[in-house]
């Protein structure tokens, strides 16, 4: 039997009275107004969406690599903050490592009961001037190259240097799958990064078409 709860909710930019309904632990409708009937629990405060994590390397002590005993920990460190929705980043590193990990993160991303909502991989295509705390050796140009793990339908946001040779193709295919892409590590020039954002573009809206069709 789902319950119904009533009271101000933040939605759409604005906060009104409106009404939740929960199955279990996941709500399966919500409106503005009063409830479609009588509701079985007045809300106190205002009940809002959770945050989203665009980067997560690891949290609790545990990096996102540490396999399933390390992501529930994170999991529950990232709930009790707030965060319903997290991408666990996955840094520069050999590409055996960052399949094996990308593999057990799908399996979580595909479970609409997890907090994981996709993969950002961080890396390797980046500048290694700019490594940060990425391995420098690890970096390369998408012209050397693209793993297949790329590919991966879990993989939402890819951080790349847009200088890089083969990185204007990169970022037009990772768009046309509706992939985000954000520039980092990066020496860029404002030449360099407005091309890439013209390139972005395309990308978005030949996307968007493919979705509005598919439909």
């Amino acid at each position: 039997m789902s319950r119904v709860l009533a009271g101000r909710l933040a939605r759409g930019g604005s906060i009104a009275r409106g009404w939740l309904e929960l199955d279990g632990e996941r709500i399966v409708a919500a409106g503005d107004g009063p409830p479609p009937r009588r509701p079985d629990e007045e809300l106190e405060g205002i009940a809002a969406p959770g945050l989203l994590d665009l980067q997560v390397n690891g949290a609790g002590g545990h990096e996102v690599t540490g396999g399933a005993a390390a992501l529930d920990a994170i999991d529950a460190v990232q709930l009790a903050h707030g965060v319903t929705s997290y991408l666990p980043a996955l840094l520069a590193t050999d590409d055996a490592a960052t399949e094996e990990a990308l593999g057990e993160l799908a399996e979580r991303a595909a479970d609409p009961a997890s907090p994981v909502a996709g993969v950002h991989l961080e890396g390797p295509f980046l500048d290694r001037a700019h490594a940060g705390m990425h391995p420098a050796e690890r970096l390369r140009a998408p012209a050397g190259g693209v793993p297949g793990y790329f590919r991966s339908e879990a993989v939402k946001l890819v951080t790349l240097a847009p200088e890089l040779a083969g990185a204007p193709e990169l970022i037009a295919g990772l768009r046309a799958r509706d992939v985000a892409v954000s520039l980092g590590h990066s020496g860029a020039s404002a030449a360099e990064v407005a091309a890439s954002s013209a390139v972005w573009s395309r990308g978005a809206l030949s996307s968007e078409r493919r979705t509005t069709h598919a439909r």
